[in-house]
């Protein structure tokens, strides 16, 4: 497995303990953020939506041919961090969401990184 593969591996590892917060104690993370618990049920169908974005990232980390997928997701998960900032900048997310943010953000990076790593690998055993 790649070093960018493992990133994706290792990342849905996240998304799953994102999706059981979400299904196990939703009130908690409502609460937390600022919003109102009666969200729970919504809260709680988000947890399964990430259990099966899980599924996905857990699935092409298996196949190299998902490489450009891999890339897209540099540019998605790293433009989280803007995102989160402007969120929570404009009242719109309690600072909750910047260590989420960091961790989302971070992980692209890393992915990004490896990607790199591993076309440099790729060149050094070429020639």
């Amino acid at each position: 497995m790649s070093y960018a593969a493992k990133t994706m591996f290792y990342f849905a590892f996240y998304i799953v303990a994102a999706s059981a917060a979400f299904l196990i104690v939703p009130e908690l993370i409502l609460a937390n953020s600022g919003y109102p618990v009666e969200a729970a049920g919504l809260a709680r169908m988000f947890g399964i939506v990430l259990g099966f974005l899980a599924i996905y990232y857990f699935t092409v980390s298996r196949y190299e041919e998902m490489r450009p997928f891999w890339k897209v997701t540099t540019y998605t998960r790293g433009s989280m961090f803007f995102i989160g900032l402007v969120l929570i900048f404009t009242d719109q997310a309690g600072w909750i969401l910047f260590p989420l943010v960091v961790i989302e953000s971070g992980s692209g990076l890393w992915t990004a990184w490896a990607l790199k790593q591993d076309e440099k690998d790729a060149t050094l055993v070429a020639t």
